[in-house]
């Protein structure tokens, strides 16, 4: 009795064990599927979808918002992810000038913050939201130096809060349009542009 009472526990233990195993196992890809950042299929398809009629309307909506908070982007980014950088006077001294602009070029190149949203640089414009939260969280951006020849650029506190709001809200509202989008039109964006394309002809056919 002992034996099969010790064998029934065990049976028993794999019967809820094994099932929770199995359902966090699920529940990991379904977050994996989910989490574009990690899934390259999603990346290229937003990659194509970024340059639609649809993801402008959108963005004009998200860059509106983004004016709530731009001031704080201004004051802390701007000087080296946008054309319109304020030189300090050291600027003007010979070589510190070339390795200033020089770093300012390379900012600009990972992330272009000149002309509103959407953002340009070196990734999608998930991509960069997420790198400019990632680097503010870890205290890289401003870079340290910078920050400590320009008092009061760090951001932290409220309006880090605002800014990181505003990234999150964006990001959402990014990740439901095109999960949409993907769902709405399986074959990507070649047969989207092909159905625009035919609606169109159909709607001159009726003019």
């Amino acid at each position: 009795m002992k034996k099969i009472s010790k064998t029934m526990r065990k049976r028993n233990i794999t019967g809820i064990i094994l099932p929770m195993i199995l359902l966090i196992l699920f529940g990991t890809l379904l977050n994996a599927e989910n989490s574009d950042f990690g899934n390259k299929n999603y990346t290229r398809f937003l990659d194509q979808f970024e340059n639609t009629p649809q993801a402008a309307i959108l963005y004009t909506l998200i860059n509106a918002d983004y004016q709530s908070v731009k001031p704080i982007v201004e004051k802390s980014c701007f000087d080296c992810h946008s054309r319109f950088t304020k030189y300090p006077w050291y600027h003007k001294i010979p070589g510190i000038k070339g390795m200033l602009d020089d770093h300012i070029e390379e900012g600009r190149e990972h992330l272009e913050l000149s002309n509103d949203f959407p953002f340009t640089g070196k990734g999608n414009t998930l991509k960069l939201l997420e790198e400019i939260k990632e680097e503010i969280e870890e205290g890289e951006m401003p870079l340290f130096g910078y920050r400590m020849i320009h008092w009061g650029t760090a951001i932290e506190g409220a309006p880090r809060d605002s800014l990181f709001n505003w990234i999150d809200r964006s990001t959402q509202r990014i990740l439901q349009y095109f999960q949409a989008e993907r769902s709405r039109i399986p074959h990507g964006v070649a047969h989207y542009e092909g159905n625009q394309s035919n609606q169109d002809d159909d709607d001159d056919d009726d003019d």
